[in-house]
């Protein structure tokens, strides 16, 4: 969480009017426009159209790929900065159920973690 766009405002108070007038129906707005801001984030990194999807948050999708994995004794490390939001460290500790190998890789100064360190512990 950074410092509020100056336009975030407005955007809220449109998002509350919907939902104030159109209840359930707003969706009818509001799905058209979440296609709408992922395409943006897939031209932004150079993805195809319907190639970027958006959800809640990012654990949501670090679980989905967790869980689709099979973590057996030759491919189950998984290795991650401590410097992680907590709850995507939160989805890894709980993969370690399905057999991950989970390696939180230390910073010194909590701010930076080596590029060095988290190539040697791959």
């Amino acid at each position: 969480m950074g410092a509020m766009p100056e336009t975030a405002e407005v955007g809220l108070a449109e998002y509350a009017r919907l939902w104030a007038t159109e209840g359930g129906e707003a969706w009818e707005t509001w799905l058209p426009l979440i296609d709408e801001v992922a395409a943006m984030a897939g031209r932004f990194c150079g993805a195809g159209p319907g190639e970027v999807i958006l959800n809640q948050n990012v654990s949501f999708f670090q679980n989905q790929i967790a869980s689709a994995l099979e973590f057996t004794p030759r491919r189950n490390k998984v290795v991650m900065s401590a410097l992680e939001f907590p709850s995507l460290l939160y989805v890894w500790e709980r993969a370690r159920r399905l057999g991950a190998d989970l390696h939180i890789i230390p910073s010194d100064d909590g701010i930076n973690v080596p590029t060095e360190r988290l190539l040697a512990a791959i």
